[in-house]
């Protein structure tokens, strides 16, 4: 414990302000860049502070999760940040935990328990380690046991875990709990906070007005703002008819362009297609469709199995109306990155999925991808459905507001319960 982690004072107040930075919240992405910034400049200073290494790696392997820096060299950044904190400290718990939030991030989840094992013995009573436990646990589909670390680390650290419990309850999507928890995050000034709870505000009655302000605030508070912000913004004033502030949100975006969670980065050219072609401006939607489309050819190149690309490429070619084209990309999508594989993920993939099939006039085909959506946790319900522009031929089939009435059911208790005794059957 007496330690000296660095002899360096600059490279240790470095140090400081990159984690004060990443503990607003690891998916924010303007924090995330200056967490970066700062990080980096403590290895430069000491380029043997093995702690200041460990957070390095867990810096680029948010950028990774997040979309911000989504490409294979983040990636192998962060492991070679961990493996540096690891040769330089072989004994040091936060260097080991700095490894299991890359194998995480990387969804190598054997790997990232081994390592959050050896973390635990010096670290029993740390937040992170329980909340990366917790986001292990989600993705594999395991919601209650998610929940139990996530409270444990809540009890350790109430601040930096309040906004993930949020996000958890919104997966769930159990608005109240996630209100209430969203409450406790904004009140220690997380600002990774501002998109769960304007998401939850909108996913819980479908008012658009009650997100609003959030988002604008952070617009014109923040520089650099979070991409998240933009491009969540972006989408709901294009869904609220408002199409010259999403175009003007749209060109703001950072190069990693717009956003749906769980941390879909796309194209801005295809955020704007969608916005042109809902406007009537059938010209102007083609031709960006058309420049998405070429950009995603050129990143499908150096990553053919990449399911972000692939659903993007699917949208695009529904957009200009390649039925054929766009269902093989979407159902590529869903087979490389099924619920099976990633339980709190994968369900986005069939959202999309869905609205490609709404989209080239496969109704009944959609409706069956809807209900295998709802039927397991996720962000979005029956409100996305009902103001996403996407769908509005699937809102005009006779069947809708029976389906409606269904998905309405799906949340809270009562969803987990219902996947619980599917299981069983």
């Amino acid at each position: 414990m007496s330690a000296q982690p660095t002899v360096d004072g600059e490279a240790y107040l470095a140090y400081l302000r990159g984690l004060a930075s990443y503990q607003q919240g690891w998916s924010d992405t303007a924090n995330l860049a200056l967490a970066r910034s700062e990080m980096e400049h403590a290895v430069k200073r000491d380029p043997r502070f093995a702690l200041a290494w460990s957070w390095v790696a867990r810096v680029y392997a948010g950028q990774y999760r997040s979309g911000s820096q989504r490409s294979p060299e983040t990636l192998a950044a962060a492991y070679r940040a961990a493996r540096t904190a690891i040769d330089l400290e072989p004994g040091l718990p936060e260097a080991h935990l700095g490894l299991a939030v890359v194998l995480a991030s990387d969804r190598a989840t054997e790997q990232a328990r081994q390592e959050l094992d050896i973390a635990r013995a010096g670290l029993p009573n740390s937040a992170e380690l329980w909340q990366t436990i917790a986001f292990i646990d989600e993705r594999h589909g395991k919601w209650s046991d998610a929940r139990a670390s996530y409270t444990r680390a809540f009890e350790i650290d109430p601040a930096t875990t309040a906004d993930l419990i949020a996000v958890h309850y919104l997966h769930l999507r159990d608005y109240p709990d996630a209100r209430r928890f969203i409450g406790i995050a904004r009140a220690a000034n997380r600002t990774g906070a501002v998109v769960p709870d304007a998401w939850g505000r909108f996913s819980e009655t479908g008012d658009i007005a009650a997100a609003r302000p959030l988002l604008e605030s952070a617009v014109g508070t923040r520089t650099p703002v979070d991409g998240r912000v933009l491009g969540l913004l972006a989408r709901l004033e294009w869904y609220d008819g408002r199409h010259q502030r999403a175009l003007e949100l749209i060109d703001a975006m950072d190069a990693a362009g717009a956003w749906l969670p769980p941390n879909f980065r796309y194209p801005a050219s295809l955020a704007a297609a969608q916005v042109y072609e809902d406007m009537g401006q059938t010209a102007d939607a083609s031709t960006r469709y058309a420049a998405a489309l070429a950009e995603l050819e050129r990143r499908r190149r150096s990553a053919p199995d990449d399911y972000q690309i692939e659903i993007a490429m699917g949208l695009g070619a529904a957009g200009l109306g390649r039925a054929e084209e766009a269902l093989k990309h979407g159902e590529r999508a869903v087979a490389l990155l099924p619920v099976s594989k990633d339980a709190a993920e994968g369900p986005l993939y069939l959202y999309l999925l869905a609205q490609i099939q709404s989209r080239v006039g496969q109704p009944v085909a959609a409706f069956e991808t809807l209900d295998r959506m709802f039927s397991t946790p996720g962000f979005y319900n029956e409100w996305w459905v009902m103001r996403d522009p996407g769908f509005a031929a699937l809102r005009a089939h006779p069947s809708f507001s029976e389906h409606v009435s269904r998905w309405k059911l799906s949340k809270g208790d009562a969803l987990l319960a219902a996947r619980g005794s599917s299981a069983s059957q």
